[in-house]
């Protein structure tokens, strides 16, 4: 099945573009879909993960909904879905 997956700032420029389509196994989870990016970007786990999880300031929403990142393991996907991945943002 083919999933959409939108980035931006410096996951985008990981990946190198700001939409990417993936082909997956049926009943793929959306954390299928970043084990598949990280395989293919291996510096993006640095922006994705910290000491091993998911880091809780990455934020991804499915099809513009939220995902608990506690969460992620669970969240099967279908064909023509979209995840979406916003790094972590610095401000004051």
């Amino acid at each position: 099945m083919k999933i959409t997956v939108r980035s931006f700032a410096n996951i985008r420029d990981t990946i190198g573009s700001r939409v990417v389509e993936l082909d997956l196994h049926e009943k793929a989870t959306a954390w299928d879909v970043l084990q598949e990016l990280v395989r293919k970007h291996p510096m993006l786990s640095q922006i994705l993960f910290k000491d091993g999880r998911l880091s809780p300031s990455v934020k991804i929403a499915l099809n513009s909904d939220n995902i608990d990142v506690t969460e992620i393991e669970q969240v099967v996907l279908s064909e023509g879905h979209q995840l979406v991945l916003i790094p972590p943002t610095g401000g004051g």
